[in-house]
């Protein structure tokens, strides 16, 4: 289809542009483009359309409980449209939802174009699992920036721009949750309807 076609032509030219890699293919600001934004879940069938066999995603899969706590405590601004996460209800409703939609995906996406890589892994023991993301995803394992973004001169707006300042692939997100859990039990957790990482291991 060519509104596909002219959509992921655009979608190319608009990323280009923003990490400042000329016509011919060089860059002058970036040597790897990662589109990061948290709605991208709901517009991955489009962009397996638009982009084709380019499509490369990676869904990370955290602890529901770290999650729903990191959601529910950053004040996202009103214009985000994110104020689903001040209400523990629509929050539970929103991450149940983006759940079944990322195994929708999986099971139905071409299986080159999603990988799946666990939050717990990957802070766990960061070499291995980026050894095998970079090999995946073709990216030079001697990339310095990827595997310290925090020493990055880049400026960082999102609303994760001091947790992106601070030592990479820190443990401090793995169970901060767990300080304040007698309110989150009461509170929150109540409509994530998720099992943990760990219990869907075991």
């Amino acid at each position: 289809d060519d509104n596909v076609e002219d959509l992921g032509r655009t979608y190319r030219a608009r990323i280009a542009q923003r990490a400042g890699i000329g016509s011919l293919g060089e860059t002058a600001n970036a040597s790897y483009i990662v589109d990061a934004d948290l709605e991208n879940v709901w517009w991955l069938g489009a962009a397996a359309a638009a982009l084709g066999d380019d499509l490369r995603a990676v869904i990370v899969r955290r602890d529901a409980r770290a999650t729903a706590f990191s959601c529910y405590k950053t004040a996202f601004p009103p214009a985000s449209g994110r104020m689903w996460t001040d209400d523990p209800e629509d929050l539970g409703g929103r991450l149940k939802a983006i759940r079944a939609l990322e195994d929708h995906w999986l099971a139905t996406l071409p299986e080159n174009s999603l990988k799946v890589v666990s939050y717990e892994k990957l802070i766990g023991d960061p070499e291995a699992v980026l050894n095998e993301l970079f090999e995946w995803l073709g990216v030079d394992s001697d990339c310095a920036a990827c595997r310290r973004p925090n020493a990055t001169a880049a400026a960082f707006t999102s609303a994760g721009a001091i947790a992106l300042r601070a030592p990479a692939f820190h443990l401090s997100g793995l169970e901060g949750w767990a300080r304040y859990e007698p309110f989150l039990e009461a509170e929150v957790f109540p409509h994530l309807g998720l099992e943990t990482e760990a219990e869907e291991e075991g």
